[in-house]
């Protein structure tokens, strides 16, 4: 017996539940704006998908009731009957489905393009009856199937169940943070692990998931909603005059993003490996390091430091470096303005002050709390190591480096 998941009265193999899945996938993925006046052929597209998802989910409910399988059962109509006979039971919107099949092969076999007045509605009926068909038979409606079972990273799918507790309390806002941190977990072990960032809208990323079936709009839309973990704090941060507001932590955006959570993480957790690009950030620490005694270090409040401050806030004295002590941490290239305390975000060219974010320094010097440290760039030499755990983690990605550990 194959690995299975309980979602309420429903208990199923894995298999099976990835087949209704799938079927109720290749409903919602073709779901258009048909009317009576719509082009036939897209009416025989949809005609296409509703037939390959009633197939797929009969065969499934088929299985499940115990149906007796022979070499002639390959087909929507045989699963259909093959489940009558095993229930003593008439399968729901059978006369729809039959239609359906006709409309199917007069279509594939024949070349023959439907009534569109007569099936510009055939998506939507199909959802109807599949349903109709789950509930009689699986004690549950397809759209109620409990997805959390497709994931695979154990501590990923705590996570995601932890969000769902989360939205039927009503804390929509903890509900979003807990699916950025499953959605953290599950591409971490994935060949995409560098490229999707919780939080971060990127087009790029996006137009490489279409590669896995991912929808790109649907991804961005969901990564609009979700807060990005700060490299400040380490904490979830919401920008609140962006998108990460109350007005967005409503029960129509958590079902839409555990929706699309799901998705994404099903279609990539066992892609096959493809190189991609690592940021920087991902796996290593800014070094400075003094190029001679007496470099002044000085502090300023982490949030006011990353961003640029007026000058009346100013740079507290914090302490002096020898020649070869350093400080680690997340480095932003600044330029300050002459007699001013205010500053820029740079490039390296032009950058006459380093700050550096979650700094960690040489010495028993005790840094203030969310505090960032600040150099002149003249005094120090730049330089990176990987962040701690890093090597240990990620070893392969070192492999012929310095850092190799054999």
């Amino acid at each position: 017996m194959g690995e299975s998941t309980s979602t309420g009265k429903l208990t199923l193999p894995l298999e099976l539940m990835n087949r209704l899945l799938i079927g109720k996938e290749l409903l919602l993925t073709n779901a258009t704006n048909l009317t009576p006046t719509s082009d036939p052929l897209l009416i025989a597209r949809a005609i296409l998908a509703s037939h390959d998802a009633s197939e797929l989910i009969a065969s499934g409910i088929a299985e499940h009731v115990g149906a007796e399988r022979n070499s002639k059962m390959q087909g929507l109509m045989d699963y259909i009957a093959a489940t009558e006979k095993a229930t003593q039971s008439r399968f729901p919107g059978k006369q729809f489905f039959e239609n359906l099949n006709r409309a199917r092969v007069s279509f594939k076999h024949h070349g023959l393009l439907p009534n569109s007045r007569e099936f510009h509605q055939v998506l939507a009926r199909t959802e109807e009856h599949v349903d109709q068909a789950c509930e009689q038979y699986l004690g549950m409606p397809i759209r109620e199937l409990d997805t959390s079972q497709l994931i695979a990273d154990a501590t990923a799918r705590s996570l995601y169940l932890e969000a769902q507790q989360f939205a039927r309390d009503r804390r929509y806002r903890e509900a979003l943070e807990k699916t950025a941190q499953a959605l953290y977990e599950a591409v971490a072990v994935t060949p995409l692990a560098f490229r999707i960032v919780p939080g971060e809208a990127d087009s790029q990323t996006a137009l490489e998931l279409t590669a896995y079936g991912v929808d790109p709009g649907a991804f961005i839309r969901m990564q609009e909603f979700l807060p990005r973990k700060s490299f400040l704090t380490n904490e979830w941060d919401w920008n609140t005059r962006e998108n990460g507001h109350p007005g967005n932590w409503r029960e129509d955006t958590i079902s839409f993003c555990f929706d699309t959570f799901v998705d994404v993480v099903r279609k990539i957790q066992f892609a096959a490996y493809q190189p991609s690009a690592i940021q920087f950030s991902f796996l290593f620490d800014d070094v400075v390091t003094a190029k001679h005694d007496g470099v002044l270090v000085f502090s300023q409040g982490q949030h006011l430091a990353f961003y640029g401050h007026p000058e009346t806030v100013g740079f507290l004295f914090f302490k002096e470096l020898k020649l070869g002590e350093t400080i680690k941490g997340r480095l932003t290239p600044g330029f300050q303005y002459p007699d001013s305390y205010k500053w820029d975000k740079s490039s390296f060219e032009i950058a006459n002050i380093y700050v550096l974010a979650s700094p960690t320094i040489d010495g028993e010097a005790s840094i203030p709390e969310h505090h960032a440290l600040i150099v002149r760039a003249e005094d120090v030499e730049w330089g990176y190591e990987p962040r701690p755990g890093a090597v240990k983690e990620y070893p392969h990605l070192f492999r012929h480096s310095k850092w190799a550990t054999g």
